[in-house]
């Protein structure tokens, strides 16, 4: 069996897909198959699967089975059906390896930023090369059908298959790193070889998942920024005070911008100073951390605006869970599963560059630009005749696929520069970690004694080290 190289679908969603990858696989579809020795003939290449796995989820597919009946029933574009069975299919993806899904997430990701390179979400902290949101994010958890897990407790952390630890670029609205983790350990570890790859002064923003005092000095020697939130109960010795504004009748948000150092105690305190953002309104006061300690650089007020933007990459995990069906995981297998986790991720690169390009051709915010939208309706505009991207640009507002932002949005006082007081010297002093191995043999104590109580020992994070 020789498969021809497809048509073009008429899709426009799947019409970049196969833009993007059909290049480095037409090869493949062309070869003929050959014997597998005694058995029969492989009648389903690889390169036929992968691009069927795409398709399923680029369609709503949420089971292997869609996939199965996409190939063997309905046929691929133009490539011919598969006999194959269902069973067939599964006992494929259990055995062909994943390690090809990087390398076609790699080539659409750099495909996608060439592409419209002066397009960008947000132009604050422009002197930064990249401004990424970093992030864990759980796989559904197990049913306890199963019978090895059938006396776990509900939201016992065996049943959670794994995480992943994923990269956003915030400028672009794309991912860059989706790294699959079978247990959640030190946050930072996950991200050790992806911040090898990133330009000094490259912006971070993270939750307090990541708040560690040995995390914040790794990322000041590297030479990278972030902004995070404080956590509560954290001791701080303030070393200057930059800025000190208090709430009045005229300025109804208050704002105090200090120097401190964190931890005043001898066994865990950090070692390179951060600023300490207070913003005050009303009775309540959010604060902020960056290790970006020039106020002219980095002014108070865009440092809540960035840690607000680390919003967006819960909303690509909303893509990705919620509107691509990686919510509903295809099987327990650790092989299948990395098969259709790799692959929504790379369909979602698809989705995002295709709402890039809208917002570039309409001259909108790339938040204005309604993702479920584009995916209910621009599949049945393609199958009706019209230009999906054409018609959007022209009659987007009208339709609902371009709205206004809905997001909060509340002052922050922008003090001149001459209410600043600017210190002469910040420096660095002796930091101190408590031992991890002493810190992770007290929490498992703390989970095993959950357990013999009945109590949940589920956390979003998993099993992290402060």
């Amino acid at each position: 069996m020789t498969p021809s190289t497809p048509q073009t679908p008429e899709s426009v969603l799947e019409q970049q897909l196969a833009e993007l990858l059909l290049p480095t696989l037409t090869a493949e579809l062309a070869a003929p198959t050959t014997a597998r020795g005694r058995g029969r003939p492989a009648v389903l290449p690889a390169a036929m699967l992968w691009l069927g796995i795409l398709v399923g989820i680029l369609r709503g597919g949420e089971t292997q089975r869609a996939v199965w009946r996409l190939l063997s029933l309905n046929g691929l574009w133009s490539l011919p059906r598969v006999g194959i069975t269902d069973e067939a299919l599964y006992q494929r993806l259990r055995r062909l390896p994943v390690a090809r899904w990087q390398d076609f997430f790699a080539l659409v990701t750099q495909t996608l930023l060439a592409r419209r390179e002066e397009l960008t979400a947000t132009g604050l902290a422009a002197w930064a090369p990249q401004i990424i949101a970093l992030d864990h994010t759980q796989l559904d958890a197990v049913l306890r059908k199963v019978k090895q897990f059938r006396d776990c407790a509900a939201g016992d952390m065996q049943l959670l298959p794994g995480s992943l630890a994923c990269a956003f670029d915030v400028r672009r609205q794309l991912w860059l790193q989706a790294l699959f983790q079978e247990r959640v350990g030190q946050p930072w570890d996950d991200f050790s070889a992806f911040l090898d790859t990133l330009k000094p002064k490259t912006l971070l923003l993270f939750d307090l998942g990541f708040f560690s005092f040995e995390w914040f000095d790794a990322l000041s020697r590297r030479e990278l920024c972030f902004v995070c939130r404080l956590r509560k109960r954290v001791t701080w010795e303030t070393l200057h005070v930059l800025c000190e504004r208090a709430l009045s009748d005229v300025d109804p948000v208050g704002l105090r911008d200090t120097l401190v150092y964190l931890g005043i105690y001898r066994a865990n305190r950090a070692g390179y100073p951060l600023r300490l953002i207070e913003i005050q309104r009303g009775a309540v006061t959010y604060s902020y951390l960056t290790n970006v300690t020039d106020v002219r650089l980095l002014p108070a007020w865009q440092v809540a605006e960035l840690y607000r933007r680390r919003w967006d990459i819960e909303s690509a995990f909303n893509l990705v869970k919620t509107h691509l069906g990686m919510r509903s995981l295809w099987s327990g297998h650790r092989n299948v599963l990395l098969h259709q986790v790799l692959a929504t991720f790379i369909v979602a690169q698809v989705v995002l560059g295709f709402r890039n390009e809208v917002a570039a051709q309409a001259g909108c915010d790339l938040r204005e630009v309604s993702l479920p939208l584009l995916l209910q309706e621009v599949p049945q505009l393609a199958q009706n005749g019209h230009d999906p991207l054409a018609l959007i640009v022209a009659e987007g507002r009208r339709f609902g696929f371009i709205r206004p932002f809905r997001g909060q949005d509340w002052q922050v006082p922008r003090p001149d520069e001459s209410e600043y007081s600017f210190p002469k010297e910040i420096p660095t002093r002796q930091s101190r970690y408590p031992k991890r191995e002493t810190y992770l043999a007290k929490q498992k104590a703390v989970r095993a004694e959950k357990r013999a109580a009945g109590k949940s020992t589920y956390s979003p994070h998993g099993n992290k080290y402060r």
